[in-house]
């Protein structure tokens, strides 16, 4: 008998093929639908307008380009949706236990149900690409370097959203709240600046909302952005004369290219950033709206001032709109809302209806911020 003592080997593997495969069994009802739909709107769409069209008018390129918006919405959809699927199991606390009791690092866990997920949107998209190109040869239309492009852009697409999804999976142990995290990351910035305007235009004398949406916001808007760079769609006002997607040989302007690979960087941001939460997450927050105690003030604040912002506007319109325009009642109305909006964040991030004495200094600070910002 050899004098070695066997023992269970360090789990030290970047990714786990099992885990994949249990993955992959679990959630391949989202990938058939995506490629499902995909195939639908190209290579499907490209056969018909051969065919029933006329051959020598159909272009790959132009194809591609026109479903350059529905691929956002598609990586939107399916990003966000993978992200959720794949991480589930940090949302209820016997999952999580038994996942985090397997002899594997939390990185290895992390990177494989990342890389599973957005794995198979990738591979998805190779497959509607070659049924594209097998399209396009049966039919006649020569292939270009456009459906390569298109097949770079939807995987980082699907890149950035799945990376996005999983942060906002990371920084909440609800699954209810991931979702509302992940439509409030892809709208807050231009919902802020929207409110901003409709205050500007009530409290100051000869203000106009400008015809163009201020750069930063959107930038910070990342849905807002790619459609607009990708399906060429020029804001009121602009000067800037954009190139037609079909005018250049891969299929897209380089202000397309510049949107694109802007957010696969800012995904590879969020996946470094997912990864850093992921090792510092306590299993025992499971099922709990804020996975980390920072995250309570910041949402109880931020909730407190937008709701308080928008519903105090709302208040003064509904109630107040028929008497003369009054500054300290517009104040009143945002201080009372943002007040109400801040214990209501303060009932769900504590599970209790008991928020009061406790966060009344919390709600006066959100009204009192509310009130300088009318008045300054």
């Amino acid at each position: 008998m050899s004098w070695e003592v066997l023992t269970m080997r360090s789990a030290t593997s970047f990714f786990n093929p099992a885990l994949a495969r249990s993955d992959l069994r679990r959630y391949w009802p989202a990938l058939f639908l995506y490629v499902g739909l995909w195939i639908i709107f190209l290579p499907l769409q490209l056969w018909l307008q051969a065919r029933w069209d006329n051959i020598l008018a159909t272009d790959l390129a132009e194809v591609c380009s026109d479903r350059y918006v529905a691929a956002v919405i598609m990586a939107l959809i399916f990003g966000g949706m993978m992200a959720m699927a794949s991480f589930s199991y940090l949302m209820n606390p016997r999952s999580v236990g038994a996942m985090h009791a397997l002899p594997q690092r939390r990185g290895t866990l992390f990177w494989t149900h990342f890389l599973t997920g957005w794995g198979m949107l990738t591979a998805g998209n190779l497959l509607v690409a070659l049924l594209t190109a097998g399209a396009a040869l049966l039919t006649g239309i020569k292939l270009t370097a456009a459906l390569l492009t298109w097949l770079v852009v939807v995987t980082l697409l699907d890149l950035f959203f799945m990376a996005l999804g999983t942060f906002c999976a990371m920084i909440t142990g609800w699954l209810l709240a991931v979702r509302v995290l992940y439509g409030v990351a892809n709208a807050l910035a231009l919902i802020v600046t929207w409110l901003g305007q409709q205050l500007a235009s009530l409290l100051l004398i000869g203000y106009a909302t400008p015809d163009a949406t201020p750069r930063l916001t959107v930038w910070l808007t990342p849905v807002y952005r790619l459609i607009q760079e990708l399906g060429q769609i020029r804001q009121k006002g602009c000067t800037t004369s954009y190139s037609a997607n079909i005018d250049y040989p891969s299929g897209l302007t380089p202000e397309g290219w510049q949107a694109v690979l802007v957010y696969a960087a800012a995904a590879l941001v969020l996946l470094a950033l997912s990864r850093l939460l992921y090792a510092r997450r306590k299993s025992e927050l499971s099922g709990d709206p804020a996975a980390f105690p920072w995250m309570r003030p910041v949402f109880r604040l931020g909730v407190g001032l937008v709701g308080g912002l928008a519903l105090g506007m709302a208040l003064y319109g509904l109630v107040l709109a028929g008497l003369s325009f009054s500054v300290p009642r517009l104040c009143v109305c945002m201080a009372l809302m943002g007040a109400l909006c801040y214990l209501g964040a303060s009932m769900l991030v504590g599970k209790t209806l008991r928020v009061l004495p406790k966060r009344l200094t919390g709600a006066a600070v959100t009204a009192l911020v509310l009130v300088l910002l009318c008045v300054c």
